[in-house]
């Protein structure tokens, strides 16, 4: 009885540390949209997205995962902006992805849209140690700031 008990226990576990991802699977939509209307809490009709923007890659926030010592996972974390934007304007969007090489960074940030996926299911978000590198910069955070992962 204690075996079904432990089993059912972590099924729900499982199901709860999934669910981001059974969410985000289920949405085979995709919405194109200017950086400038993620302002003020929109709620796109897909989280999967098209931005047009551009990345500040003069800001990006690197965060390493390692195991042993050696690094095993690397983002980079870059404020998306509207032209015009400057370092007093709010940030509404971080974008991440695993590129981090200087010479991809600035390749990404010469294009002019940036697919990703909007991490707002559950406790997705921006990571509280990103969030702090990036006030340590000056960056003015907006209160509605949102995740979104390169895809």
């Amino acid at each position: 009885m204690r075996s079904v008990i432990a089993f059912a226990v972590l099924g729900v576990v499982a199901l709860i540390a999934l669910l981001p991802k059974i969410i985000h699977g289920f949405d085979s939509g995709e919405e194109t949209l200017p950086v400038a209307k993620m302002q003020g809490g929109y709620k796109p009709a897909s989280r999967n997205l098209v931005i047009e923007g551009l990345l500040d890659v003069g800001h990006s926030v690197e965060k390493r995962t390692t195991k042993r010592g050696a690094t095993i996972s690397r983002r980079t974390y870059m404020p998306l902006v509207p032209a015009g934007w400057t370092k007093n304007d709010p940030v509404h969007v971080i974008y991440s992805t695993s590129a981090w090489l200087d010479i991809a960074l600035d390749r990404m940030a010469r294009q002019p849209t940036h697919k990703g996926l909007l991490r707002n299911v559950l406790w997705e978000g921006v990571p509280g140690a990103v969030k702090d590198r990036f006030n340590q910069m000056g960056l003015k955070l907006a209160d509605d700031l949102v995740l979104v992962d390169e895809r």
